[in-house]
């Protein structure tokens, strides 16, 4: 830590990875009790054919680890990338993550990710592009050759205390003082999986992380609202309802939040039900355009929504249809009744000019 504030540019890992391994060398501290790093292999490892005899048996922590692989990666390569890099695409973080595993297996490699002290490491060592990674690779591979021997000297408190070094700068703590001002329920996030990691360990914390993660996303999704749109004073555009926008009598424009899907569609219906009950209007007019696919649940649930309407003289339009759910809609039967009744709308401010036209 010394070195790596008082002289930066000298590269303070391999400083006392050296200092380790003279401790050893010079004064036998290992004779004491000093544990040394698992003994290095020379030479590189040939191919193999995976066998496949134990897939089923490993598949349930293959992808325990793959998920961990990927996390670690997307996370490591977003904390540290500098602003003047290109966006981190974790579609192509996941391809070259994958790829790599899948070649290193066929050399016994262990499953491989874009770590956080790694990284580190790399970063405090000056490295800029992935140049630094060509020349990590060629010094592995010399070592491998010919310096197995003397790299088996290392003792584990210097390994252990390079990780340490490198990987306790990416803790930050006014990152979780920000969470904790801006979006209480993120510091709790962090705070419940990095807890978990202490506790259980890593791969735990990971499995904690993404289970957290996908119930508050469906917790969002299960929070879509639906509201009210009505034209501006000047009448050229609709916004939400406000002292400053005036309703159309016998219209009712209501705007569907988020997307709809399974378990969230009997939630909206039950809010445009409320809505048309309080109004009373001629026409119902729904801005879809949140919605990117429906599923045949959220298609059956539109009919019998229209059907409900239809039964108190409500007419239902559909506008802002997205092109997916256009896709399917076409593939309906009620399809072409629906058009030829002019229900549906390209937007919902089409849908109130042509209320207007048709109601003067």
């Amino acid at each position: 830590m010394g070195l790596g504030r008082l002289l930066p540019r000298v590269p303070a890992p391999l400083v006392a990875a050296g200092l380790g391994i003279v401790l050893v060398l010079g004064w036998s501290i290992d004779d004491d009790g000093v544990a040394l790093i698992t003994e290095v292999p020379s030479g590189l490892p040939l191919p193999v054919v995976p066998e496949l005899d134990n897939a089923g048996a490993l598949l349930g922590g293959a992808l325990a680890i793959a998920i961990m692989c990927f996390l670690e990666t997307a996370s490591a390569a977003g904390t540290v990338r500098r602003p003047d890099e290109p966006p981190i695409d974790n579609d192509q973080e996941l391809v070259a993550n994958g790829l790599s595993c899948v070649l290193g297996g066929l050399f016994r490699a262990m499953p491989s990710a874009g770590g956080f002290s790694q990284t580190a490491i790399n970063q405090r060592a000056g490295a800029k592009t992935q140049l630094s990674e060509i020349v990590t690779v060629v010094l592995a591979v010399a070592c491998a050759l010919f310096l197995g021997g003397l790299l088996s000297d290392l003792p584990e408190a210097t390994l252990g205390c390079m990780v340490v070094v490198a990987v306790i700068g990416l803790i930050k703590p006014a990152e979780l003082v920000r969470f904790w001002q801006i979006d209480r329920l993120s510091f709790w996030v962090a705070a419940v999986t990095a807890l978990a990691g202490l506790v259980f360990g890593l791969l735990e914390a990971v499995l904690v992380g993404v289970l957290i993660t996908l119930l508050l996303v469906l917790y969002e999704l299960n929070q879509v609202t639906v509201d009210e749109l009505q034209l501006t004073e000047a009448g050229d555009d609709l916004r939400v309802v406000h002292e400053t926008t005036r309703s159309i009598p016998g219209l009712l424009v209501l705007r569907v939040g988020g997307p709809v899907y399974t378990a969230n569609v009997r939630n909206v219906n039950r809010q445009i039900l409320a809505a048309v009950e309080r109004r009373l209007p001629d026409v119902v007019v729904i801005d879809a355009s949140a919605t990117v696919r429906s599923s045949a649940t959220v298609i059956d649930q539109l009919r019998e929504l229209d059907e409900r309407l239809g039964d108190v003289g409500v007419t239902v339009w559909l506008a802002a249809l997205p092109a997916p759910t256009l896709t399917t809609a076409r593939r309906l039967k009620p399809w072409a009744r629906w058009v030829e009744a002019e229900r549906l709308h390209p937007t919902s401010m089409s849908a109130v000019r042509f209320y207007q036209r048709s109601h003067r």
